[in-house]
């Protein structure tokens, strides 16, 4: 079972059970049992057994920190980090209750997204 890891420079990358490559398209499991397919952008070390690689970001597995920016949504505003993957997200967007100030914002935010 492939596994997200926590790389030396801080980005999130994948434990890969078994050889792997660059461009090569791997399924990640989540603790919760959830699944998602990413590409290896670089192989940051293997020993023919288990490799851990860097993945190719997108809006969807990127955290979106860097920008201040919600990890699952990509809107700002005020962040929580999910203890399911340590992405920053909305605590609607992790369903974590909101901080007694943050429950205006969360409430405006969700009326812009189902809308």
């Amino acid at each position: 079972m492939n596994t997200w890891q926590k790389l030396k420079s801080g980005e999130w990358g994948v434990r890969i059970e078994g050889p792997a490559q660059a461009q090569q398209s791997v399924t990640v499991s989540k603790r919760d049992g959830t699944t998602q397919t990413v590409q290896v952008s670089k192989i940051v070390w293997t020993d023919g057994q288990t490799t851990l690689a860097a993945v190719v970001h997108t809006q969807r597995n990127s955290g979106s920190g860097a920008r201040g920016g919600c990890a699952e949504c990509g809107r700002g505003g005020p962040l929580v980090r999910d203890m399911e993957d340590g992405l920053m997200k909305h605590w609607r967007c992790c369903d974590i209750p909101p901080e007694d100030g943050d429950s205006q914002y969360c409430r405006d935010v969700a009326g812009r997204q189902e809308s």
